[in-house]
């Protein structure tokens, strides 16, 4: 069975010495080779066969008390036959030591540097004889692994259902991570591009320097209870709002405490920063806001570059995020953000779930089929309470939901059996401007029947606080959404969709590019300006991200 090759004589030595006789610091595993039964191809070269010997060795597979992926090792070393990928025949490659740099700085990330062995690996950095550049290449994959699936999985299960395969995030498993970096035409670039993920992620990351810097400061300052504070009036706590706010004093001095328009231009600009009303006030909300903590602030930072992490590092050419705490449709081309536009999500009850797919088509003019949930608790009361509830609101019934379907007298059919859950029949609103949908809406099938649209009740976009629907995303600027949905669809525009909203005509415009749609949950968001916006958290989803992320 140990024939042929020196490896197997070293591996068939070690095994047999007593076990106080292994160093504390060896890399070996349980006895036997990975191999099985095959005899390995082992590529020329005395680091390659002191690989194939360690990765087939005994005693505890660990380098100074770090633990490395035995079996995850073996695999990818017997599939290159043994060929070193962080060290040559003389020494580290330039590679091992960009490595090195990348993991030192992993709290850049939130994450800990200790995790990834760098004081082992710069020990063996001059190392010259093969075990030494041994230990070091598997330190450094085993490192790299690691890091690159703390990078790109996070700690916890995403909560993103991604439904379809083009929008999805590749595998980030502790082998493939090690079989992209050995086929990148650069491993040291490959090294120092692993930390850039995708913009949001990138955005929120770079934003973490200045909230140190900033919050750091303003810890210092606490803004007590009080009264309401509007412009010209005045306050004692007025040069403590200053400092939180990083404002310089009045040069009169006479204005200390007064409440000036400035300062509540700062205030706002605060408000709309952090998802409160910008209303200018200085009222409980903006206080508890101006008074939270740098560790709380960075916590929240945390757990969303942990939902960064979920999406994809290559999110599509053009792409739509649909921001649910900060009510906003973000419009991406070439990994910039283009437009942006209020929307309406889901109300506490009927949350709009986190999910990917890809928009395939444009309907203008839409019926809206109304879901049985709504029908069972608001059509069907309604109409048990005035009969004419549909005709007012053009709405009208069908004998079911198959294309066959025929509409149906109302007065004929059992809303009481309805309000009970048990309709057998549908509702819809037929197209026209109160159309619930509004004259355009933007798909992208999906189990969760969540789609754009757009909506009669524009009043509703000024609202600060806008959960209002039953999950879908209403968007303020529809024709805005189109022309950019319809770039690379040959013979259809902005203006075309216009025409057939005035025409009154149902149409379904096929997109010939489709368009990945991300719909996200952020309660910290990267400004423009390099900062961190945050926003109230109006599902509850940070206290349950961070159970599973901090117990």
């Amino acid at each position: 069975m140990l024939k042929g090759t020196r490896s197997s004589i070293l591996a068939l030595f070690v095994c047999l010495l007593p076990a106080p006789a292994l160093a504390q610091n060896a890399v070996g595993g349980d006895c036997g080779p990975v191999d099985g039964e095959q005899t390995a191809f082992i590529r020329d070269g005395a680091v390659s066969r002191a690989l194939h010997a360690r990765l087939n060795g005994c005693g505890p597979f660990a380098v100074d008390g770090h633990t490395l992926d035995r079996q995850g090792l073996a695999a990818f070393y017997r599939d290159r036959g043994y060929q070193p990928l962080w060290v040559g025949e003389q020494g580290a490659l330039p590679a091992a030591r960009t490595l090195l740099d990348q993991i030192r700085k992993a709290d850049r990330d939130l994450l800990q540097p200790g995790d990834y062995a760098p004081d082992a690996i710069a020990a063996r950095l001059d190392a010259e004889r093969p075990a030494g550049l041994a230990e070091l290449e598997l330190l450094a994959s085993h490192a790299f692994a690691e890091y690159g699936v703390d990078l790109d999985r996070g700690s916890v299960s995403s909560e993103m259902n991604f439904l379809n395969d083009a929008v999805a995030p590749r595998d980030a498993s502790y082998g493939s991570i090690l079989d992209r970096a050995a086929g990148a035409p650069s491993l040291e670039r490959f090294v120092r591009q692993r930390r850039d993920l995708n913009p949001i992620y990138v955005g929120l990351r770079d934003g973490l320097p200045q909230l140190r810097r900033d919050q750091d400061a303003q810890d210092r300052v606490t803004i007590p209870d009080g009264p309401v504070v509007a412009r010209g009036e005045r306050d004692e706590r007025v040069p403590l709002l200053r400092r939180r706010l990083g404002l310089q004093p009045p040069q009169d001095a006479s204005e200390s405490d007064l409440y000036t328009a400035a300062l509540a231009q700062a205030v706002e600009r605060f408000q709309e920063a952090n998802g409160l009303a910008a209303d200018g006030l200085l009222g409980p909300n903006t206080r508890t806001v101006l008074n939270t903590s740098l560790q709380d602030r960075l916590r929240i930072a945390r757990l969303n570059l942990e939902r960064a992490r979920w999406l994809p590092r290559e999110m599509g050419e053009r792409h739509i995020v649909v921001d649910i705490p900060g009510f906003r449709v973000r419009l991406f081309e070439d990994g910039r953000q283009v437009a942006s536009m209020r929307a309406i999500v889901g109300q506490e009850y009927n949350r709009t779930p986190p999910f990917a797919d890809r928009a395939e088509y444009i309907q203008v003019n839409p019926y809206w089929n109304v879901p049985n949930s709504i029908l069972t608790n608001e059509i069907a009361p309604k109409m048990l309470d005035n009969p004419d509830y549909l005709a007012e609101n053009n709405m009208e019934v069908l004998s079911g939901w198959g294309a066959g379907a025929h509409v149906l007298d109302p007065s004929r059919v059992n809303w009481q059996a309805a309000s009970r859950g048990d309709a057998g029949f549908r509702v819809r609103q037929r197209p026209g401007p109160e159309n619930a949908l509004g004259q355009v809406k933007f798909m992208f099938p999906n189990r969760y029947s969540i789609y754009l649209h757009d909506t009669p009740h524009q009043e509703l976009f000024e609202k600060n606080r806008r959960t209002f629907s039953h999950g879908c995303i209403r968007v303020e600027e529809p024709m805005r959404l189109a022309e950019f949905l319809l770039q690379g669809t040959s013979g259809a525009g902005r203006e075309d969709v216009a025409r057939l909203i005035a025409s009154g005509e149902r149409e379904r415009i096929g997109l010939d590019v489709r368009v990945p749609v991300y719909i996200t949950y952020f309660t910290a968001w990267p400004a423009a300006d390099g900062s961190i916006e945050f926003r109230p958290d109006v599902y509850g989803r940070d206290a349950e991200l961070r159970d599973q992320m901090f117990e």
